[in-house]
């Protein structure tokens, strides 16, 4: 009996969280508008896998991206509210070439090719759409918020290999059988978004205390993801303290937890050995699993924002610091906005 082994990684950029819409339970007023301009930039060098452990990447792989986003707000009265929100992305994996060694059932070690997946992608990530109803105004508001999320024509999530066949064959002990002429079918995985619609309903919540000049918000939505990937729940919280009138301090927890397995879309690798030499890798150090979209993950922000008028300077930061089939990401972001 035979069993393919999947030699290769799940590139980062699939599986980083999607940049949303800052949803806000206090509303603009009615033909009043807000833009946004952000620059993020991410960068890891461990993951969550499937079941959740925490390791480095294997291949001495690192991630960095880049995304310069926007975010556009419009008050129509009437407590509703539509916004508008996209980015431009350019994302990079970079790991040493790998060289997958195999001792052979007949005696002596057989060397496979020499592979690299180090990885670059840029261009227009997935587009976000919504619309806000202010249902509860007092001491605490509620805003309901439906939200779509649409891809824009970038190549979607794959396995990592062509056909998902990377290849090579060995028998369930993990000694070389046979390998396919030429060289091994590697695809470019790293892939700017999930390339399907989602669309989250979600309950915001806010509340002001006047004396102190502190604010707090929560949410709690449900993530309808179409095209394979399992529904999730959505979840998060920000406290922020005004010092005088101009400076405000924020702490935020934010994530997602999937509810269900989604259809497969291909096959990777996993390996419990990260800290192997890229350049004598052996092959049973690799463990076949299935990819999927699905994924979890807690998120830690915090940051200040300076107001000048009708303008805002913001610089934040945060950290992925649990999950599952996911990136262990820190990310810094420089926003300003413009009211009018």
């Amino acid at each position: 009996m035979t069993r393919t082994i999947a030699i290769g990684i799940v590139l980062v950029g699939i599986f980083l969280p999607s940049v949303a819409l800052a949803g806000s339970p206090w509303l603009l007023d009615q033909d009043k508008s807000v833009i946004q301009f952000d620059f993020r930039s991410e960068f890891a060098d461990r993951e969550f896998l499937p079941d959740g452990e925490n390791q480095k990447f294997p291949l001495r792989g690192r991630f960095q991206g880049q995304s310069l986003g926007f975010n556009f707000r419009y008050g129509l009265g009437h407590d509703l509210e539509l916004g508008f929100a996209g980015s431009y992305k350019t994302l990079a994996y970079v790991s040493e070439p790998v060289t997958v060694v195999s001792q052979q059932a007949a005696g002596g070690t057989q060397i496979l090719p020499t592979f690299s997946l180090s990885e670059e992608e840029q261009g227009l990530g997935d587009l976000l759409l919504s619309v806000r109803y202010n249902l509860l105004k007092g001491a605490v508001l509620i805003t309901p918020e439906i939200e779509v999320k649409i891809p824009t024509g970038y190549a979607g999530p794959a396995g990592t290999f062509a056909n998902d066949n990377p290849g090579i064959q060995t028998d369930e002990d993990g000694a070389f059988v046979e390998q396919t002429q030429g060289n091994v079918p590697v695809l470019d995985d790293l892939a700017l978004g999930d390339g399907q619609v989602d669309v989250t309903g979600a309950m915001l919540f806010g509340t002001y205390i006047k004396p102190t000049k502190t604010f707090g918000k929560a949410d709690a939505g449900f993530k309808m993801r179409f095209g394979g990937p399992a529904p999730t729940a959505t979840y998060g919280a920000k406290l922020g303290q005004f010092i005088g009138n101009r400076f405000v301090l924020f702490a935020g927890v934010s994530g997602e937890q999937r509810l269900g397995k989604g259809e497969p879309i291909g096959i990777s690798f996993a390996t419990k050995l990260p800290e192997t030499s890229p350049q004598y890798f052996p092959v049973q150090n690799f463990q076949l699993y299935t990819l999927r979209r699905d994924r979890s993950f807690t998120e830690v922000s915090g940051g200040g924002l300076l107001r000048l008028k009708d303008y805002e300077i913001i610089l934040s930061g945060g950290k992925i610091l649990d999950g599952k089939n996911i990136a262990e990401s820190v990310f810094v972001s420089l926003s300003t906005s413009y009211r009018y």
